[in-house]
């Protein structure tokens, strides 16, 4: 919602409310919403066995993700 509201005139593609513009703003109750991962497949027209298989992949950076900011940490100290 806010990314709809708010002005992005700060330069560099930030987005700038005001306080007083929150209150016009309508919350969405996130448990209305169908599951992001499962609205993917569906749009993507996913197989029960393409879904696992995405969903492996996605784990699977990830996990690599996560080993080499480990890594570069580790060798900044």
């Amino acid at each position: 919602m806010f990314n709809i509201s708010a002005r992005a005139n700060l330069g560099g593609g930030l987005m700038k409310i005001q306080t007083f513009e929150t209150e016009s703003l309508s919350p969405v109750n996130p448990a209305l919403l169908p599951k992001p991962d499962a609205a993917v497949y569906d749009a993507l027209g996913l197989t029960p066995g393409e879904r696992q298989a995405a969903q492996a992949g996605v784990t699977e950076l990830a996990v690599k993700r996560k080993r080499r900011a480990r890594s570069a940490a580790g060798r900044r100290a």
